[in-house]
């Protein structure tokens, strides 16, 4: 999971972090802090501050740049009828907390990644197993049901949500049965 929050220069997060990599010697409480600041700013929270799945993520996975519907040459199609209005809280086992998540190591991931002519570790939320209850919503009227359900299931089998995808992506969906 990865919040593209902290490309704004003006977010809290991404200005403590600039504070500390400003800094000509940083000692390891400073890049512990670094690594904590990446982690919070990198999750979506709700309105309630817990974890989440934004609509537009989904949306993304489905009708985005390499959607799925735009595998099957359909992507304009779907991006008029297609939508995910509701963000969708994130379920797992572990702690709601954002400073809880931060503490309990199962939720970090750290990776050493190329930024220009550098390697720098970034810091990432991570949910090995959860789940999302997500409505998507459609017009009968340009596209098929047939062709939104294979969209969502392409996109779960093979696009992914989110960072480093489809390799920590990608998702199994479940059907309600509801229209």
């Amino acid at each position: 999971m990865h919040n593209g929050r902290l490309a704004d220069r003006d977010d809290p997060y991404s200005r403590k972090m600039s504070e500390i990599s400003s800094k000509r010697s940083k000692t390891d409480a400073d890049y512990e802090e670094l690594a904590r600041m990446e982690f919070l700013g990198g999750l979506y929270l709700d309105e309630n501050e817990q974890p989440c799945i934004p609509g537009y993520v989904f949306e993304a996975c489905i009708i985005g740049k390499g959607g799925a519907a735009r595998k099957e040459r359909m992507g304009k199609e779907a991006a008029a009828a297609v939508w995910v209005l509701d963000d969708a809280p994130l379920e797992y086992d572990g702690p709601r907390d954002p400073q809880e998540l931060w503490q309990d190591k199962r939720f970090i991931s750290q990776s050493l990644v190329r930024v220009q002519r550098n390697t720098v570790k970034r810091t990432r939320p991570r949910f090995k197993e959860w789940q999302a209850n997500v409505t998507v919503e459609f017009n009968e009227n340009l596209v098929d049901e047939t062709d939104v359900r294979r969209w969502i299931e392409v996109a779960g089998e093979q696009v992914g949500l989110m960072d480093w995808r489809p390799r920590f992506g990608r998702f199994r969906v479940e059907w309600d049965g509801h229209k």
